[in-house]
């Protein structure tokens, strides 16, 4: 339940799902609908479908998602169907047994999209709602080894693959030297919220300031909520002159904004004790991508990623005095923090690209969705290769243009596979279509 596309990580997450599948399939997409945004829409060969959702509480938002989904469910027979949160999910697992559909759990619920701390009654059905999924999910995706082990454990039926986080490395790059800030920047980027430990990143740097220059910079909204606190914390704690709010950052300038900064900090990371299926804070990715040295809490989804003193360095979760012990091993020591960005740097780029994500998920695919479902590739009939005039040598024959998953297929190519119908959008979600599809 996010939007699509969206200038922030579950929106770039959602899209390398997408991504990978519609070049293989006929893909349908749900999504929340943004200010301005379409509510039919053709993206990424994908037929993208809108919710409206406003100015509605989150409440209200997974009433009104949940509503949709059924009336989508009531018009469209679907061969697999992927959902990424518990929300979306429940009225697809109530029809479990009523549909051949296949059903795909992308366990994708990192500590950004969970319920805020008010909403203490739909974290709680939330819980309910994951398990009654994962039990009737023929295929579960995870994040880590933790969440693997632990849904091993607790005896759920379904295949369970790992699928890590990526992260867009043509996107996410570091800049010269002399772009960066006149004085050192510890940077937090993500929302201030309840649960993301802002607090415990201001009373670290609090400690450093008799003896270190520098600045602060709190990238991301602000919760209402949050508001009056934090500025009472920041006048109690002296960092009026140091503290930079951006406020809410396109996801398309972190990386301007992440390659000025001296460190880069995660504050917070799920427990494994209270979130064992928890994503590992999508920010250390993209620090390291942009070849900055990371601080982050010592949690088993973290440590997945970074291993201590060669990728970043690992606090005690929740002690200010260990993050600030670590803070100051950065900012005292340049020759470390450029030893820690540059394995960093290294290590996203060798074992978290997006596009290794993508293959991890195709990988998962495999096991329950069969090869006939596959749709082939074409190219248009006798167009040139590349750029190179029209010409006998540079154009396809007929028998060429097909190049498929499996020998099967070959010779039952559709003529018309890549057609998208719209003529349903004058009436979203209504169920009146008849399109088959994967």
């Amino acid at each position: 339940m996010a939007a699509l596309p969206a200038p922030d990580r579950h929106g770039a997450q959602l899209r390398n799902v997408v991504k990978a599948l519609t070049p293989r399939f006929a893909v349908d997409v749900m999504a929340l609908k943004g200010a301005d945004q379409a509510v039919v829409e053709h993206y990424l060969k994908a037929r993208l479908l809108r919710v409206p959702a406003g100015a509605l509480t989150l409440a209200e938002q997974i009433d009104a998602f949940r509503r949709a989904v059924r009336r989508q469910l009531d018009g469209e027979e679907y061969d697999v169907i992927h959902f990424r949160d518990a929300w979306s999910g429940l009225p697809i697992c109530e029809r479990r047994w009523d549909m051949p559909s296949r059903l795909v759990f992308d366990v994708a619920l990192s500590p950004q999209s969970e319920p805020r701390a008010a909403d203490r009654e739909l974290a709680a059905t939330l819980f309910q709602s994951e398990s009654y999924c994962l039990e009737r999910s023929d295929l579960i995706l995870v994040p880590t080894q933790t969440a693997r082990l632990h849904l091993e454990r607790a005896g759920f039926g379904g295949e369970v693959a790992v699928v890590p986080p990526g992260v867009d490395i043509d996107h996410f790059d570091w800049e010269p030297p002399s772009l960066r800030a006149a004085r050192p920047v510890i940077l937090y980027a993500g929302r201030i919220a309840p649960g993301r430990r802002v607090r415990l990143l201001l009373e670290a740097v609090s400690l450093l300031m008799e003896k270190h220059d520098f600045e602060v910079w709190l990238c991301g909204a602000v919760d209402d909520t949050l508001r009056a606190p934090l500025d009472d914390l920041v006048g109690k704690l002296g960092l009026r002159e140091r503290l930079r709010e951006l406020g809410p950052v396109d996801h398309d300038d972190m990386p301007r904004i992440i390659a000025q900064a001296t460190v880069c900090v995660a504050p917070s990371a799920a427990d494994a004790a209270e979130r064992p299926l928890a994503s590992p804070p999508t920010k250390l990715l993209e620090y390291m991508a942009c070849r900055r040295p990371v601080v982050a809490p010592d949690r088993p989804c973290v440590a997945e990623i970074v291993t201590r003193d060669r990728h970043g360095l690992l606090f005690q979760p929740g002690d200010a005095s260990d993050l600030a012990a670590c803070l100051r091993r950065l900012l005292e020591d340049p020759g470390l923090a450029e030893r820690l960005a540059k394995a960093g740097y290294e290590l996203v780029r060798e074992r978290h690209p997006a596009s290794a994500s993508r293959r991890a998920l195709l990988e998962a695919y495999a096991r329950v969705v069969p090869a006939d479902l596959y749709r082939p590739v074409a190219h248009a009939a006798g167009a040139p290769i590349d750029v190179l005039p029209a010409h006998a040598d540079t154009t396809t024959s007929r028998r060429e243009q097909w190049v498929t998953e499996t020998p099967a297929t070959l010779a039952a190519a559709p003529a018309d596979v890549d057609r998208v119908d719209f003529e349903a959008a004058g009436a979203l979600l209504s169920g009146e279509t008849d399109r088959e599809k994967s």
